[in-house]
C-alpha cells in the first residue's frame, strides 16, 4: 500500500475591513481568496521529500505536482486534513480543470488523537512535544506569510522548513502507531489499524505471484501490490466479525479470509490488463 503523507500552506483571504473585532465581511469586501502557497510530502518510509511553492514554479504546476501524487496513493496521512488540506486541494483541483483524483483512505491524525485519546490540547505542536517528536518550527507569525507573498527569499527558505517538518512528525506519529499495535487484542483494532497489520501479507502473495507465467509481462511488483491492496481493503469492509468469535485461532482466519479475497484481486487485475476473458473465481472452480 503506497501511502503519502502530506501538509499544505495556504494565503490568508485578503479584503477591506472596518474593525478588528467581530468583524462579519462580505464577500464584497473580500480582494482575493485563499490559496496554497507550498505542500511538502512523502510516502510513507521512503527517504525523498517532495516540496513545491508558488515561489519556485507557477501556482498549475505545483498544483499539478501534488495531484499526481495523490492520484498514486492507496491512502493519504494528514492533520486536520479532512476538513482543511484536502478540500482545499480539491478546491484547487477544481479551478486548474484537474480531474477527481483517484479515491484513497483518508487517514486524519487530528481525528484519531480527538477520537483514541484525551489531551489537553489536540494541537499538533501540543501532541509532538508530549511524545516526544519534536516541535514546530519557530517563526514570527502572519508576517511570515505575508513576506512569502512578497517573495521574500528568506521568508520562503524559513517557511519551506516549517511545511516540511510537520508531515515529519506525522510520520514519526504514524510509526509509533504500528509499533503500538503489537499486544493488542483482535477486537481492539480499528479499520485502518487492521489494515496496516495485514500490509505484509499483501506484499508476499504480490511477490509470489511476480514469478508466475500468469503475471509475467502484464503487471509489475508494484501494479500487483496496488491491487492486493485494493482487495485488502474491501475484505477488511467485509469482515464480519461473529465469524472470529467462533474460530480457534483468529489471526489464521482472518490470513485466510484476506488472502483469498486479496489473490481474487490481484487475478482480476491481471486478467483485465492481459486482456483474457475473466471466468468468475465460482465458476472456474466447476470441471466441465
Amino acid at each position: 500500500m503506497k501511502i503519502l503523507i502530506l501538509d499544505i500552506e495556504t494565503s490568508p483571504h485578503m479584503g477591506f475591513h472596518w474593525g478588528l473585532f467581530q468583524q462579519n465581511i462580505s464577500i464584497g469586501q473580500l480582494i482575493e481568496s485563499s490559496t496554497v502557497l507550498c505542500w511538502a510530502a512523502k510516502w510513507l518510509d521512503k527517504k525523498k521529500t517532495f516540496f513545491s511553492s508558488i515561489y519556485d514554479t507557477t501556482p498549475k504546476k505545483m498544483i499539478k505536482e501534488i495531484h499526481e501524487l495523490i492520484n498514486e496513493a492507496d491512502a493519504i496521512i494528514t492533520y486536520n486534513g479532512k476538513r482543511f488540506d484536502m478540500p482545499t486541494l480539491n478546491k484547487e483541483f477544481l479551478i486548474h480543470k484537474l480531474p477527481p483524483p483517484s479515491s484513497y483512505k483518508d487517514i486524519d491524525l487530528l481525528t484519531t488523537a480527538r477520537g483514541k485519546f484525551r489531551f489537553a490540547s489536540n494541537k499538533l505542536d501540543y501532541v509532538a512535544q508530549l511524545l516526544g517528536i519534536g516541535m514546530k518550527t519557530s517563526h514570527e507569525g502572519m508576517p511570515l506569510w505575508i513576506e512569502c507573498m512578497a517573495k521574500n527569499p528568506k521568508a520562503w527558505k524559513l517557511m519551506k522548513k516549517y511545511n516540511i517538518k510537520n508531515y515529519i512528525r506525522y510520520n514519526q506519529d504514524v510509526k509509533t502507531s504500528i509499533a503500538n499495535l503489537e499486544g493488542k487484542m483482535w477486537d481492539e483494532y480499528a479499520r485502518e489499524e487492521l489494515i496496516i497489520k495485514f500490509l505484509p501479507l499483501v506484499e508476499n502473495l504480490a511477490r509470489k505471484f511476480s514469478s508466475t507465467q500468469q503475471a509475467s509481462g502484464v503487471l509489475s511488483i508494484n501494479d500487483l501490490i496496488q491491487d492486493g491492496n485494493k482487495g485488502l481493503v474491501l475484505a477488511v469492509d467485509r469482515l464480519d466479525w461473529n465469524m472470529l468469535g467462533e474460530s480457534e485461532d483468529i489471526e489464521k482466519t482472518l490470513k485466510s479470509f484476506f488472502s483469498k479475497r486479496i489473490k481474487g484481486s490481484i487475478r482480476r487485475a491481471i486478467d483485465i490488463n492481459r486482456g483474457d476473458i475473466r471466468i468468475p473465481e465460482h465458476l472456474s472452480l466447476i470441471h466441465i
